[in-house]
């Protein structure tokens, strides 16, 4: 297979940075300042830019997210956020000029123009604490985990679509979505199970057993596998997505 290439961002939480490595040899290109206690990075689809959720503190919620300039190796901003709370999962909507952000306190995911850092809109997850969301490659359909509350909600980013949601186990943390945006993969951390959603349906498809912590979620651009991270059990584990 070819080798890797290009950099990897990683959000360092207890020391208020994010480390860029090179993805061929893994060697440090650079350390930058972030807000405090960052948790989640995205890359927008051309690679240029890097996002890091500024998630805060137990006694000071954060609410704002670095923008570095990969090419550049360097913070090239701060959006604030204002009002809203504890900032964590991130995805670019395709043109890379508007990205979807989890506000845990605030119970939406909100839709902020990344050229101006204004949030567009909030759209409730009627859930408590939605943590990770995911986008179809389309960006016509989201998903967020309410870890607090056992459920993905089903957002409608570019339409007036009301909120639906779907029972899938307790905290739900990891999740994502494939390319086509027909089917959700939830990863339950205390009931160690992933539910597949059909999104048409509304409904579960099927669970899968024998985990230890399906921390993490993520399907491949071309929508065919899927792979799932288990730090309870050291493995990372890849299926097939139907």
């Amino acid at each position: 297979s070819p080798a890797a290439s290009g950099t990897v961002v990683v959000s360092n939480m207890n020391d208020n940075t994010a480390t860029l490595l090179d993805a061929r040899t893994l060697t440090t290109l650079l350390t930058v300042p972030t807000g405090r206690a960052p948790h989640e990075v995205a890359i927008s689809h051309d690679g240029r830019w890097a996002l890091v959720s500024n998630y805060g503190t137990r006694d000071a919620p954060g609410n704002t997210i670095t923008v570095i300039d990969v090419d550049a190796r360097s913070v090239a901003r701060t959006i604030e956020l204002s009002d809203v709370r504890r900032p964590h999962g991130m995805v670019f909507l395709p043109g890379d000029t508007i990205v979807a952000v989890t506000a845990e306190m605030n119970r939406a995911v909100l839709l902020v123009d990344f050229r101006t850092g204004k949030t567009l809109r909030a759209l409730p997850t009627n859930g408590r604490a939605p943590h990770i969301v995911g986008s179809s490659s389309d960006g016509r359909r989201l998903v967020a985990g309410n870890i607090g509350e056992g459920s993905i909600a089903m957002l409608s980013p570019m339409s007036t679509d009301t909120t639906k949601t779907v029972k899938v186990g307790r905290q739900p943390e990891g999740v994502a979505i494939t390319p086509d945006g027909t089917r959700a993969w939830a990863g339950s951390n205390q009931d160690s199970i992933v539910v597949v959603v059909s999104l048409d349906r509304g409904q579960p498809l099927d669970t899968i057993r024998g985990f230890g912590l399906p921390y993490r979620l993520a399907i491949s651009p071309d929508g065919k596998s899927v792979v799932i991270t288990d730090p309870a059990k050291a493995t990372i584990r890849v299926f097939d997505e139907p």
